[in-house]
């Protein structure tokens, strides 16, 4: 296992079975996007401040809504985004900061994106 693999594996059962993980980045297909969906992806490995033997894993975490009308993509984001914070939250060895909102892939499907921190020795 891995710190990607371990972190979906617990995320995965505190947010609705509705919502599709994915743990690596790439583009999604049209089969994918009719749910929302939880992209979990490692962006940086830096070494702790502590500086004995932790390091500190930054991934993005991108909440992407499915839908292409406006208003139902605004609604079904916000709801998304509600039951994975709700989620994140119940990690104790996870923290976040912030989530931003953005656009996701060439479609520029409405989503936020999330930065997530947490340490391994």
């Amino acid at each position: 296992m891995s710190v990607r693999s371990d972190l979906i594996a617990a995320i995965k059962p505190l947010i609705p079975a509705n919502i599709k993980t994915v743990d690596v980045p790439r583009s999604l297909d049209g089969l994918e996007t009719n749910k929302p969906v939880l992209m979990v992806y490692r962006e940086s490995v830096t070494k702790a401040p502590n500086k004995q033997g932790a390091w500190e894993h930054t991934f993005s975490a991108w909440v992407i809504s499915p839908n292409i009308d406006t208003a139902r993509a605004e609604d079904n984001l916000d709801g998304t985004l509600e039951d994975v914070l709700n989620g994140l939250d119940q990690i104790d060895w996870l923290d976040w900061k912030q989530a931003e909102r953005s656009t996701f892939g060439d479609n520029q499907a409405p989503a936020y994106k999330i930065a997530l921190t947490l340490l391994t020795y």
